[in-house]
Formats: structure tokens, C-alpha cells, sequence
């Protein structure tokens, strides 16, 4: 694997942080391609740019003040509060629990990008967050029953909030606010951490989530908008340039699985081409 980059649901992302510019070297030199299987590389510039664009980071990188939110989320969070207790926990106290909160968040995915995990798999993800990140778990205070957890990677000068799982039928006790509150105080709040800022990630086209909107609408999360660069492996270049003239279709038939994810890799191309006509 050649440094600075990792492979993920194959391409090439670079391990950089979001506001650092990727070496792109090996990119453009074509010799990444002998290595692993990925199709393609995707990489960010530009960040936090100061003008819209199509592609960005979800981010908070101020303090959370309750009092400055409205009176309806202000009044949401501190109900949540009352009712929930969210702490660091070792995530391998709560394993079975875990997994059976994620189990009930992915039965609730459409099938098009319903993941599809085994206890064994998934023990295994969970002991390497144990060594690696901070975990929240979120329980009722009147019962202990666990309802949510928030995982979270300490990076170098910002802290990715990876993975946050509630299923449907805790929304409405504000386990979602509880947990995000808690993220924010922990990292933004305090000065245990020398950090910029909360990453939620990139902007999604695969899940259809309004997640990062209850984020900004809420606890003052932004969009930090950048540039959205793709390279191919050669191949796979000519097959994409086939295809996207086609991509309005494609999407129409876009509830087998594997359409569906040509259909957001076309998508994320529309995006990419935005930046070439500017």
C-alpha cells in the first residue's frame, strides 16, 4: 500500500485529515494501480474553501452553547438530558448490545445499500474500537437500558465521528441529541484535546439520510466546502465515460444493489465534473 493511502469499498482514499492536501504523486504517476484492487482514487482540496460548491465536510469547530440554540432545540437537547445518560465506555462491555443495536439500525435500511454483517465479523470491529476510539454509549436513566452509541476517532488535529447508531424506536427520547451533545462538549468543550474541529465526514450520496442537516440545524455543525477530485484506473475511466451519459436512466433502475452503486458512482462523477466547469 503505498503511504498516505488506504483502501476502502475499492478506492483509494488518502489517510491524511480533511484540511491536509493528499500527496497525489503516485496518483498521477499511475503506479498505485499495481497495488490492491481499487478502481479508482478520490481525494479532497480546496478546504473549507469560503463559497459553495457541491462537495464538503460536515464540521462543528466551535464550543456547544445551549443558550444560543432556539428555544424548541434547546428545549429538545436538555429534555434528552434528563432522560439519558451518555459515557465513555469500553465497547467490549457492551458487545452483544452493540451488535444488536446495529442489527436493528441496518434492518431498517432500504436494501440497496443494506449492509450485510455476522456476529464473528462485526466482535472483531468492535475490539479494534476498544483499541482505537472513543465510544459513547447512550442508556435510559431509569432502567440502564442501552440505546445508542457514538463512535469516534481522535485524528491528528480533528476528530472524526465515524459511526452514530440509535435505532428508530429510541428517537423519540432524544437519544440522537443526547449522543451528539455529548460528542461535542467531549472534544469542542474541554481542553483534553488539541483539536480543530468534529468531522461528521464528506457529503453522502449513498445513504439517504438527512443526518447532517439535524446536525447543522441543531448543534451548529457547517459545511466546509472543498473540491472533489477523482482519478481512475485507466479501464475504468473509459467505462465511466460510456456510462455517464446514461446516468438519468440508470438511476431509474437503481433498486437492484449493484445498480444502485453504479448509479452513486455516476453521481459522485456529476459532481466532479461541477468543478471542471468552473
Amino acid at each position: 500500500m503505498k503511504e498516505g493511502w488506504s483502501i476502502y469499498n475499492y478506492a483509494f482514499l488518502p489517510t491524511t485529515a480533511p484540511h491536509e492536501e493528499a500527496e497525489v504523486d503516485v496518483l498521477l504517476e499511475g503506479k498505485v494501480w499495481s497495488e490492491g484492487k481499487a478502481f479508482m482514487a478520490r481525494y479532497t482540496t480546496d478546504f473549507d474553501c469560503g463559497y459553495e460548491t457541491e462537495w464538503w465536510y460536515c464540521i462543528k469547530d466551535d464550543p456547544i452553547d445551549i443558550s444560543k440554540l432556539k428555544k424548541k432545540r434547546r428545549y429538545e437537547i436538555t429534555r434528552a438530558l434528563k432522560n439519558i445518560d451518555v459515557k465513555i465506555i469500553n465497547p467490549m462491555n457492551y458487545k452483544d448490545e452493540i451488535f444488536n443495536n446495529t442489527m436493528e439500525c441496518f434492518d431498517e435500511y432500504p436494501k440497496q445499500y443494506k449492509p450485510n454483517i455476522n456476529y464473528n465479523t462485526f466482535s472483531g470491529e468492535i475490539k479494534m474500537w476498544s483499541q482505537s476510539a472513543i465510544c459513547f454509549g447512550a442508556f435510559l436513566k431509569n432502567s440502564g437500558e442501552f440505546l445508542g452509541y457514538a463512535i469516534c476517532f481522535l485524528r491528528k488535529e480533528y476528530v472524526s465521528l465515524a459511526h452514530l447508531k440509535v435505532p428508530s424506536k429510541y428517537h423519540s427520547l432524544g437519544t440522537n441529541a443526547a449522543l451528539v451533545y455529548a460528542v461535542c462538549t467531549e472534544f469542542l468543550n474541554s481542553n483534553k484535546y488539541n483539536i480543530k474541529y468534529v468531522s461528521d465526514g464528506a457529503r453522502n450520496i449513498r445513504h439517504k439520510t438527512n443526518f447532517q442537516t439535524y446536525l447543522e440545524k441543531y448543534f451548529g455543525f457547517r459545511k466546509a466546502y472543498c473540491k472533489l477530485n477523482i482519478v481512475y484506473r485507466p479501464f475504468f475511466k473509459y467505462a465511466i465515460n460510456l456510462l455517464y451519459p446514461f446516468r438519468n436512466l440508470i438511476q431509474l433502475f437503481g433498486k437492484q444493489k449493484h445498480i444502485y452503486n453504479l448509479s452513486c458512482l455516476l453521481k459522485q462523477e456529476e459532481i466532479h465534473r461541477s468543478f471542471k466547469r468552473n
